[in-house]
């Protein structure tokens, strides 16, 4: 099963500012949002939010078990930013799915 958790302004924009991290929620929808979260086996992410939000995807609810991080990333913008946290820490394991092969052969994997 697949859920898909989505901060939406009234307007139904996901990012108002290009390339500016953007709180939508408050508190007690982020807090809601973890619990939720802590049932997943998976955390899914696009590139483009890895990098400019660049969260670590971990549960702040505790679990008997680290989510496996993904990172969807077409056009291979990770190439830039290799020093963000999904790809240094070693927390839990990070997929990245993308069709260049130019990923594979960075020291981070």
């Amino acid at each position: 099963w697949i859920t898909l958790q989505q901060a939406v302004s009234l307007d139904f924009r996901i990012n108002e500012a290009k390339n500016i991290r953007t709180q939508k929620t408050n508190e007690t929808v982020y807090q809601r949002v973890n619990r939720e979260r802590a049932n997943y086996q998976a955390h899914t992410i696009g590139s483009n939010t890895a990098t400019i939000d660049n969260p670590n995807l971990m549960n702040t609810v505790h679990t008997d078990f680290s989510p496996i991080r993904i990172i969807v990333d077409r056009r291979v913008r990770l190439l830039n930013h290799l020093n963000i946290k999904l790809l240094t820490d070693k927390l839990s394991p990070t997929w990245i799915f993308t069709q260049n092969t130019c990923l594979a052969k960075t020291p981070h994997n």
